[in-house]
């Protein structure tokens, strides 16, 4: 989740962009893990091979995008402290 600036915290849904236009969660902001053209080989990875070839592939395919993701992911960070204590939010 994102804290957005006044209205606490904001959905982020990682679903394909075609899987977010049909349906979205209102406030929610799309910042899919798979296109949609990826979400189709690992569907059929899924039925035509198996869940672990497709769960392989699905790693592979988000792993290499990992680095840009956190990078473009907009983070508000909580200035108060960890509840738990050592100052880690």
């Amino acid at each position: 989740m994102v804290r957005e600036k006044d209205k606490g915290m904001t959905m982020i849904d990682v679903r394909s962009p075609s899987e977010y236009a049909e349906s979205t969660i209102p406030g929610s902001v799309n910042i899919p893990l798979f296109d949609d053209q990826e979400r189709a080989e690992i569907g059929t990875l899924y039925k035509r091979v198996s869940v672990d070839a497709a769960k392989e592939r699905g790693l592979e395919i988000v792993s290499a995008k990992l680095p840009s993701l956190s990078v473009n992911l907009p983070i508000y960070k909580d200035p108060s402290p960890c509840s738990v204590g050592g100052g880690h939010a």
